[in-house]
């Protein structure tokens, strides 16, 4: 069954009317709107909105098959346009037809200067949730009633248009060790697995916790696994003009308040944050249990909150790998990039690391957890980091010769949910069985 696909322009109305009018007969509550509001408009309103829009149709012959309407840049929002309308004849489902016109609008979007899409599903349509989260797009846990049916939900959700973008941001504050090496290469991974970029970012606005060292040995471990990235490695700085600037955004839309000479951002109250989380599924925090961050110490510098926030919009961070106790840090932020007009990056929270009865491996304690401790026991930095990415390759009976098969088989939404115990001895016999591999 053939068909194209057709940017409509003002002289094609008609086309526009035919395919709306269809779209609201076969789904009435799919829409914004309802068929008999739409099939009283006059043609100065069909023509408007030929105008106002930027409309798809896929046709068949001459019969509309499907069509995507795209709403272009909002002025708090120039970089993020919307679909608004979207909708594919019965008996051209699974032809194609969907995803011809979700690329046509892409195209015409990235091209307008769109940074980001949104559009809203309505909740329990699982089917067309599921195609859309196979075109990229996750939600971003808003949520509003439809025009057409206040009793139902649509859910909001969001694709990026620029490139996928990551980074791993270890603290110079101690050895670098098995738990962040896993967050380390995740992000790696899942870089890869998104033809992203990846880099490394220092997180050390906190200079009293600062050891001596610490920075140059992490640059050393982390050209030692392969996880430096290609760009040059940077540092989260003191009091910079972008945060002054931030802060002033923020204080003037009544989202910060002082606390003696400190300055904390303002938590909403009341309701839930919630995101489609990359390895954990739908989560959802209730704000009250959330406290109100400090943006700004009282001797004046930044903290973590207010230098990752603004880093992360700057850097244009798209993903976010993250240990499990995050959760609560990433529901804060949420808020604070909101109250910027700013996306939030979509973000995976993973277990811990643990040792075996001793709890969750931390800085700062004994040395057979660091890296350093690997390279001197003769590890290979290959063993070590498909072992923390895909703990079950320590029983495969052939372990794989190097990372490209953990890349191809390493699933986010399928890691364990229980925290990792780190097992030495596991480790040490992947190493000598890969080792074997790569000689034999």
């Amino acid at each position: 069954m053939g068909f194209v696909v057709r940017h409509i322009g003002p002289p094609d109305w008609r086309l526009v009317r035919a395919a709306r009018l269809r779209a609201l007969e076969d789904a009435p509550y799919a829409f914004g709107s309802t068929f008999a509001e739409e099939i009283e408009r006059d043609d100065s309103f069909w023509r408007s909105t030929v105008d106002r829009l930027a409309w798809f149709v896929a046709l068949d012959g001459s019969e509309p098959a499907g069509v995507v309407a795209v709403l272009s840049a909002q002025r708090d929002r120039p970089d993020r346009f919307e679909i608004i309308s979207t909708w594919v004849a019965a008996h051209h489902r699974r032809t194609g037809v969907g995803n011809a016109l979700m690329a046509a609008a892409r195209e015409w979007a990235t091209e307008a200067g769109a940074t980001t899409l949104t559009l809203s599903v309505t909740e329990g349509n699982e089917p067309a949730r599921r195609f859309y989260e196979r075109l990229g797009f996750s939600s971003t846990g808003s949520r509003r009633p439809l025009r057409s049916n206040p009793n139902v939900s649509a859910l909001e959700m969001r694709l990026p248009l620029t490139a996928v973008r990551l980074r791993f941001a270890p603290s110079p504050i101690g050895d670098l060790h098995v738990g962040h090496v896993r967050i380390g290469v995740l992000t790696w991974i899942l870089a890869r697995q998104h033809n992203g970029s990846y880099f490394v970012r220092f997180e050390n606005t906190d200079r009293t916790k600062e050891v001596a060292g610490s920075r140059d040995a992490i640059l050393g471990d982390l050209t030692w696994l392969g996880l430096l990235g290609p760009e040059q490695p940077r540092d989260q700085a003191d009091m910079t003009d972008s945060y002054l600037e931030a802060l002033e955004h923020l204080g003037a839309g009544g989202h910060t308040y002082r606390d003696g000479a400190a300055i904390r951002f303002r938590t909403p109250t009341g309701g839930t944050v919630e995101w489609d989380d990359l390895a954990r599924g739908r989560v959802a925090l209730r704000n009250d249990d959330l406290d109100d961050p400090v943006l700004v110490r009282s001797s004046g510098t930044p903290t973590f909150y207010l230098a990752s926030s603004i880093d992360d919009i700057e850097d244009r961070i798209t993903h976010l790998v993250r240990s499990e106790p995050f959760r609560r840090i990433t529901a804060k932020q949420i808020h604070i990039w909101g109250a910027l007009a700013a996306d939030s990056p979509q973000a995976g929270h993973v277990p811990l690391v643990t040792r075996p009865h001793r709890g969750p491996v931390r800085v700062g304690g004994t040395g057979d957890v660091t890296v350093r401790a690997m390279r001197e026991r003769g590890i290979s930095p290959t063993s070590l980091l498909m072992y923390l990415a895909l703990p079950q390759v320590a029983s495969w009976k052939e372990p794989p010769a190097d990372l490209d098969l953990i890349v191809e088989r390493l699933d986010l939404r399928r890691v364990s949910r229980r925290p990792i115990t780190f097992d030495l001895r596991a480790l040490e016999v992947l190493d000598r069985r890969c080792s074997d591999s790569r000689s034999s």
